[in-house]
């Protein structure tokens, strides 16, 4: 489900708001907000003393075919202060359920209260614009879920937040269209976890800790369809970045077949989701993570890995189009490395290097978009391609790992044949290039270490031989790859087919 309401949600029963706006203003646009995603929210009563309205028997409530979100509140009290503002305050406690539904079977229900600590909000602006800014407040977030398939699972959760501030502006834009822009900041969350299965008596608890969080909202959503809840279309703009400081966890896991101690670290996270023309971009990059395991059964006393970087993005064509889109997918991997209790379990010599291993891999291209990824006739025909590539693009492959460097590009158009685009399989026309450098000397010393047969390796390196250019350079290989118009594929310019 969309998030808008759901962030003045926060806002509104978390504490005061202040608007050059009356009581009643405020209250009527958080039902249109709310009903602008779908939602409905109404009120036990509303009774007037003087310069507040109280709003009692507070009820959200959010429906759709994949579930259900129920919010309730004692009361909200909204009072028009004397500088044209108006101050929002609530019940200390806010419950709320929530429903997973699959193929119009109750999967799980989640139960919950958030206890706040009576901090108010405060809203400014005028009727179609308001404002929202929260002072520091600490909450607790508490909840259970049982799962009607596995009823012998129990799973609890409890969240305490400190520090959390807010400035969140919220816009009507005619009757289509519901904007949101601003920031949500928490200087520290603190999140237990206990999962318990009766049946088997087996039970974890994990401990996550994380520090500098903050979200920056700008974007306009189109609205909201509770039978098509995740569809994104071309009039929604802006987007979400969230950003983490720090994190530590700590994961215990007893079962029957013994305990795993899990702890780690996280550097600073950041996540993007954005609209750009026609497509939705997604961005995730991590810094300084290292993970601490530890085993009843493990074959090494501790297995740590660690890296320097992460990024993963992708970028995808959204709505049906008759001109080719961009389109990226790019994961990055720097500096992975392993402890030496791990490498121990099968290369005690040290035969093996140990330099921290690099993985790129970055596809680019053009594609038109046959289906809204988000339209439910994508699952009903599942033989109706979603895209159509035209041009792919590898811009870069890395594989740096154990001694082995293996690096390489290559483009192709792709052809389709006019009137039978879904009967035929279309030609690529383009060339690709890659290199690879150590491979026999791994190859070698993984053959003395007993991990690769000695037919294996003869066979591996019979097809490099095949397959490959032995360059000047030792133990160096280059292959390049040519695909045709008529449909000739060639190796170093010999055809393959």
């Amino acid at each position: 489900m969309k998030t808008l309401s759901l962030t003045a949600m926060i806002c509104t029963l978390a504490g005061p708001i202040f608007a050059d706006i009356t009581a009643d203003d405020v209250a009527d646009f958080l039902k249109y907000s709310t009903e602008f995603d779908g939602g409905t929210l109404t009120f036990a009563s509303q009774d007037r003393d003087g310069d507040t309205l109280t709003l009692r028997g507070y009820h959200m409530e959010f429906a759709s075919p994949e579930g259900s979100l129920i919010v309730d509140a004692d009361w909200v009290s909204l009072r028009e202060r004397d500088d044209g503002t108006v101050e929002l305050t609530s019940a200390r406690e806010t419950n709320f359920v929530f429903t997973t539904v699959e193929d119009g079977f109750e999967f799980s229900n989640t139960r919950g209260v958030i206890i706040y600590d009576g901090t108010a909000t405060i809203a400014s602006g005028v009727p179609n614009v308001i404002n929202m800014e929260m002072p520091s407040t600490n909450a607790t977030i508490e909840l259970s879920t049982t799962n009607n398939i596995w009823p012998d699972d129990i799973f609890e959760m409890s969240i305490d937040i400190t520090g959390l501030t807010a400035n969140v502006t919220q816009t009507i834009k005619g009757d289509t269209q519901f904007g949101i822009s601003g920031w949500v900041a928490v200087e520290r969350v603190d999140v237990d976890i206990s999962e318990k299965n009766t049946l088997f008596d087996t039970q974890s608890t994990s401990a996550i800790t994380s520090t500098g969080l903050r979200a920056d909202i700008d974007m306009f959503s189109s609205r909201f369809d509770a039978f098509n809840p995740y569809r994104v279309t071309s009039d929604d703009t802006g987007g979400v970045t969230l950003f983490v400081s720090e994190t530590d966890f700590n994961v215990n896991i007893t079962s029957l077949t013994g305990n795993v101690a899990v702890t780690g670290h996280q550097g600073p996270l950041r996540m993007l989701v954005s609209m750009i023309e026609n497509a939705i971009l997604v961005n995730m990059s991590s810094h300084d993570a290292d993970t601490h395991i530890v085993a009843d059964n493990m074959p090494a006393p501790s297995f740590d890995i660690a890296y320097d970087n992460f990024e993963i993005e992708y970028i995808i064509p959204l709505n049906t189009t008759d001109v080719p889109v961009d389109f990226r997918v790019y994961l990055g991997l720097h500096g992975l490395t392993l402890n030496e209790d791990t490498w121990a379990i099968f290369d005690l010599e040290m035969t093996i290097p140990r330099d921290p291993a690099n993985f790129v891999f970055d596809l680019t291209g053009q594609s038109l978009t046959l289906l809204n990824i988000f339209d439910p006739a994508r699952t009903e025909n599942q033989e109706t391609s979603v895209f159509e590539p035209t041009v792919v693009t590898l811009s870069e492959f890395l594989i740096e790992a154990a001694g082995v460097v293996i690096s390489g590009s290559g483009s192709v158009d792709i052809i389709y044949e006019e009137g039978f685009r879904q009967l035929h399989f279309p030609t690529p026309v383009g060339s690709a290039e890659f290199s690879a450098s150590g491979l026999h000397a791994l190859m070698g010393k993984l053959g003395a270490l007993g991990i690769i047969k000695p037919q294996m390796i003869f066979a591996a390196r019979a097809l490099l031989g095949l397959y490959s250019t032995q360059e000047s350079v030792p133990d160096t290989l280059t292959t390049g790859i040519t695909f045709s118009e008529d449909g000739t594929i060639a190796v170093n310019g010999a055809p393959v087919r």
